[in-house]
């Protein structure tokens, strides 16, 4: 799920946070699991493991837009702007959405920077009900891995838990409700509010997860990415994950602009902008990241 990374990073202990008690701001290089998203033909917000406690190590997240009851926003951030390139020649409205071929895919985040992580993807088939094509999706960076399992269907997708593994420990979240990445059909103008929940443990300690997402659909674009030219859907989505313990309070705020490629159910390129914030014994962390997230390849190996 979107910044979990960040909540295993913040919370993993006093070595892990800014030893000044005052507010610190961190640009760092985001790896965006939100990739594990992508390839199952969800999104996220993007953070990295360490970065709340003002590390320049990358670690991986993910997240996805959440099933359940409505969560309204205001943020004065404005989605990432995508870019056309009229030598495509124009959009057509993309085709009907398929579950991703399993099998590996290579990803790349780029941030603000220009440091770029390498990303892994690997998706295997799952067993679900009859009517759906379920799959768990792992997404690795040098720093850590994240797996979840994605259930496709005639109305959308939808994912029950999220296990993320890096260098401080794992966290997991069994979703009430299950997250839901995309409403199907999908066209423009189509929008959704959601929110889930999950009890975690940090260090021992039980922690609460809320995660919302406002979704929009806000036209079609070509684009080539992995060497392919690709008709997308263009999703705008604002995530908002926070999270409370006995020990901390934590916010990840991003907005992003999506290319949901629909026939390969993967999204080929992201770009992302999110705000985290929280406090950890006594001690502030704040950071600002921003990451363009593309598929270098979009066939399984």
């Amino acid at each position: 799920m979107a910044a979990l990374a960040v909540l295993a990073a913040a919370c993993g202990g006093s070595s892990h946070v800014n030893a000044s008690a005052h507010s610190a701001t961190t640009r760092s290089s985001t790896p965006a699991a939100s990739v594990a998203a992508r390839a199952a033909g969800g999104s996220s917000s993007t953070t990295t493991i360490a970065a709340a406690a003002g590390s320049n190590s990358s670690g991986v997240t993910t997240a996805a837009g959440t099933g359940g009851g409505a969560a309204t926003h205001s943020s004065t951030a404005s989605s990432p702007a995508p870019t056309a390139d009229a030598s495509l020649g124009p959009a057509q409205t993309p085709g009907a959405p398929h579950a991703p071929t399993p099998g590996s895919y290579r990803y790349k985040s780029t941030d603000s920077q220009g440091a770029v992580t390498q990303l892994q993807v690997s998706i295997k088939p799952a067993s679900g009900p009859a009517g759906s094509t379920d799959q768990n999706l792992t997404i690795s960076s040098p720093k850590g891995s994240e797996s979840s399992d994605y259930s496709w269907g005639p109305t959308g997708v939808l994912v029950s838990s999220t296990t993320l593994s890096g260098q401080q420990g794992s966290i997991q979240c069994n979703w009430t409700p299950d997250v839901t990445q995309y409403v199907f059909p999908i066209k423009v103008g189509s929008q959704w509010k959601s929110t889930s929940h999950c009890t975690t443990t940090v260090n021992g300690a039980p922690t609460q997860v809320t995660y919302t997402n406002q979704v929009s659909v806000s036209g079609i674009a070509r684009i080539q990415e992995a060497g392919q030219v690709l008709d997308t859907w263009v999703i705008q989505r604002h995530t908002v994950l926070s999270a409370k313990s006995a020990a901390f309070t934590f916010n990840v705020d991003t907005v992003g602009t999506e290319h949901f490629a629909p026939s390969d159910g993967q999204t080929p390129k992201e770009l992302t902008d999110s705000t985290t914030s929280g406090s950890y014994a006594g001690k502030n962390f704040s950071m600002e990241t921003k990451a363009t997230i593309e598929a270098e390849t979009l066939s399984p190996s």
